[in-house]
């Protein structure tokens, strides 16, 4: 909550401006260039970091024999082809691919339909679904109103 309220004030005092333009404002030349420049490897870092989890999945799960530099290139390619693409392009291609896997999903749970029993969660529900409703509405309960502490939070 403090980083979002650092970051939100920031842009707000900053309209127009990345962090890295109005960080040598705040910090002075150099050492706002040095977080700048931190900020641009934190993300190369965790997009390396990413590809190289990607590419030891794929090489070790599905494809052995396939150098990891070509599940490398191939994600990064898609990757860098999405963001030229645009938020637009991501969604568009996200509402087809989750089709897929959303109608497997539901093909197995029709298909595993026969073979569920409810008699092997008695030790669970040996009395009944009843304690188990019961026992939801007291967690349940402080999502239906706010605490009272919320009305001495300004707004």
């Amino acid at each position: 909550m403090v980083n979002l309220w650092a970051v939100t004030s920031l842009a707000q005092r900053f309209p127009h401006k990345t962090l890295i333009q109005y960080a040598p404002d705040i910090l002075g030349w150099p050492l706002g260039k040095i977080v700048g420049l931190l900020y641009c490897f934190y993300f190369f870092y965790v997009s390396y970091y990413v590809l190289q989890e990607f590419a030891t999945l794929m090489g070790s799960a599905y494809m052995p024999r396939t150098p990891s530099i070509v599940f490398i290139l191939i994600l990064g390619f898609l990757a860098v082809y999405s963001s030229y693409g645009g938020l637009e392009v991501i969604c568009r291609v996200n509402s087809l691919i989750i089709i897929a896997p959303l109608f497997l999903l539901i093909l197995i749970a029709l298909l595993s339909l026969k073979d569920i029993s409810l008699s092997r969660f008695m030790p669970i529900l040996e009395n009944g679904w009843g304690p188990v409703f019961l026992g939801v509405i007291p967690p349940g309960d402080g999502f239906a109103k706010p605490p009272s502490s919320w009305s001495s939070i300004p707004t």
